[in-house]
Formats: structure tokens, sequence, C-alpha cells
């Protein structure tokens, strides 16, 4: 809805509107459409019809003032310093790097994208409403480790905690390489997982044409992580700074942090593509109480603490398949 340009009271009204009959198909079959729609009508402080509604009019469903705007304020001369920046919430400060992965999952599709017998999982597994795949316990951070092992691109979601993103890369000859790094992690809570075989731009220093980069690229793509190169190359800094696009087989990863801080109780995780998480690309995680680790506190406001005596339940079973994962944090 936009706005009248014009400041004053104004009615929003419902209208009824009735097609003419149409004929359709050699049966001539006859159907009616029915179409609302909103009206806005400019009415008066002080008339009587402001209040009754006028009889040429609908009954108002709401009136609707429209204010002058504000007086526009004097723009920043320039970029505020560091110093002047307000300082970062809590909730979104850097968390700590952890020296192990605590999770490590892996999402998985038995065929390919057109290929309707293909089933969707994650670490060998499908979907299970009945128990808790991942459990990680309040007041711990965890490092997660999210592979993809299939030729598309998963958007990786995961509900009431966000995630600080540190790297993507591709797992080659069993180890990650890296090739973004996040030197500030950034704050998400959902993220395309790179693909198997993955093509990454990799930094080559200025190239000044193609027959530079025939030149450069191939041995820039086999000095980073023992890619090839895929052909493609492009300059992002003008006789500084250019791109190859190398090409690498191995499965695509993300790693980022995790901080179980408030909440208590089961969530899930999965493909934010419906069908593939309709079939079986889901988990359910669950934040348990750390000193109680059956245990999930019952809900309260926010800031009270949940993990405390007398307002526990108990947590769900975990999941028996040998790829359940399970980890305290650090």
């Amino acid at each position: 809805v936009q706005a009248p340009t014009t400041p004053g009271l104004y009615r929003v009204t419902h209208h009824l509107l009735r097609n003419s009959p149409v004929a359709e198909g050699k049966k001539e079959k006859i159907r009616q459409r029915d179409a609302a729609v909103l009206k806005l009508e400019a009415v008066r402080l002080g008339d009587a019809e402001t209040k009754a509604g006028s009889a040429a009019s609908e009954a108002p469903l709401f009136l609707m003032e429209v204010k002058a705007p504000e007086p526009k304020k004097a723009l920043a001369t320039g970029f505020p310093p560091a110093g002047q920046w307000p300082p970062m919430p809590p909730y979104l400060q850097n968390l700590p790097a952890g020296s192990t992965i605590d999770q490590n999952l892996n999402f998985q599709m038995t065929g390919g994208p057109g290929d309707p017998t293909t089933q969707f999982k994650i670490n060998d597994k499908q979907y299970d409403a009945n128990c808790a795949d991942v459990t990680t316990e309040l007041g711990t951070t965890e490092t997660w480790m999210v592979q993809n092992s299939s030729p598309l691109g998963h958007p990786f979601h995961i509900h009431i905690n966000p995630f600080q993103l540190v790297e993507q890369g591709t797992i080659i000859n069993g180890k990650q390489v890296p090739f973004v790094k996040y030197a500030s992690p950034v704050w998400q809570d959902t993220i395309a997982l790179p693909v198997q075989n993955n093509t990454w731009d990799v930094k080559a220093g200025p190239i000044w044409n193609n027959t530079d980069a025939q030149t450069k690229c191939p041995t820039t793509c086999t000095n980073a992580g023992g890619g090839k190169w895929n052909g493609q190359w492009n300059t992002t800094i003008p006789g500084v700074m250019s791109v190859c696009g190398c090409s690498y087989t191995g499965n695509g990863y993300v790693l980022f942090r995790h901080r179980y801080s408030e909440f208590t109780g089961e969530y899930v995780l999965h493909c934010h593509f419906l069908g593939h998480e309709d079939r079986g690309m889901m988990f359910n995680v669950q934040t348990v109480c750390k000193d109680n680790p059956t245990m999930w506190g019952k809900s309260k406001p926010y800031p009270q603490a949940e993990c405390v005596p007398g307002n526990l339940t108990p947590a769900a079973p975990a999941c028996t398949s040998t790829t359940t994962t399970s980890h305290s944090g650090h």
C-alpha cells in the first residue's frame, strides 16, 4: 500500500467487484469471478460522515492517518572513525576458536537432481522425528564442519541458534583446504553449501590478457591445492589483482562456530529446499542443561535461567545411528 502524498485522514474501505459471466470452452461453462479491492477515500475530521460513513461508500475497515514528512536531518560529512562506532552487542561478538571439530555433518544425495528415486540424507540417514541426532550443552561453544557430497548447493539452515561463519572450501585428500576465510567471522543462519568438485576463484596477481592468463592460471591452480584451471579468469583490481577459476575434486564444506547461550529444548537443521528436507535431509538437534545433560529446562522469559531445580523436563533420546554426534563443547 502506497500512502497518499497529501497529509490527512483517509478511510480504507472494502469494495467487492463481480465480473460478468464468461464462457469457457465448447460446453459454455459459466463461472463468476469475485474480486475484492481496497479503496482510499479522503475524509475531514469533524464531518458527520467521518464517523458514520457516507451513503455512497462502504463502511470503513479502518482509518489511516497520513502525516507530513519530518524535516530532513543533516547528513554526516564522512564515515565515523572506529572510536565513534557503537559497541558490539554481546550476542554479536566473535566466538572463540576451538581446537577441535565438535560436529561433522555430510549432506548427501543418492542420485541425480532429476531422479525421482533420489533419497536425501545427512550422515547416511534420513530424518527420524523420534530422537535427537545432535546434542549440545547450554553455555558451550562448538565448531561445526558441514560437508556437501552432492552436485547441488544445499542451503544449510538451522533454527534457534545462528552461527558465525569461519571459512569455506573443499576437502582435498582428506584435508580441509579453505578458499574463503573470514577475518571477522559473519553471523548467519543459512548458507549455500559449496558443491562437490567445486570451482573457486584463486588470487593470481595482475593478469593483463588471455595470453597472460594461459601462462599464469594453470600454475596458480596447481599451487593452490592441486586444482585445474577451467579456462576462466577475471581482473578484480586492475593492474593489481586478478583471479583464476580453479576446479577441485572433493566435498565442499563450510566451517562455523555455534554458541548455546539461552534456549534448552529441541529444534531442527535442514536443507532449505523444501523437497529435500521433506524427503529426509533434516536432523533433530537439542540443547540440554550443562549440569544435568538428560534434561531440558522449561521455557522461561528471558533472562530467567531455565536449568534450575523444579523446572526440568526429560530431554529427547539420542538417535542410535552410528553417525550420531554428541559433544559438550569447549
